[in-house]
């Protein structure tokens, strides 16, 4: 096997590979998603301290704030 039979099968191998880890990368976005909605449901069923506190850390993650004033703003 030459040099360039080399190169065009670390080429070939390598996009595939790009491809999977992108689709792991959206599974494992995805899940966590599901999970921080589901925990945040459970959560705003728990009392006024705990709702500060996790006021306080949706500074942190603007997505879970976004959920909570969608879903205050429903009820």
């Amino acid at each position: 096997m030459t040099d360039d039979d080399a190169c065009v099968q670390k080429k070939g191998s390598s996009i595939p590979d790009q491809k999977l880890r992108k689709r792991e990368r959206e599974r494992e976005r995805e899940g966590a998603e599901k999970l921080e909605t589901r925990f945040s449901a459970l959560s705003s069923r728990k009392s006024c301290s705990k709702r500060r506190k996790r006021i306080s850390s949706d500074q942190r993650r603007p997505q879970l704030r976004w959920l909570e004033e969608k879903r205050e703003g429903m009820g």
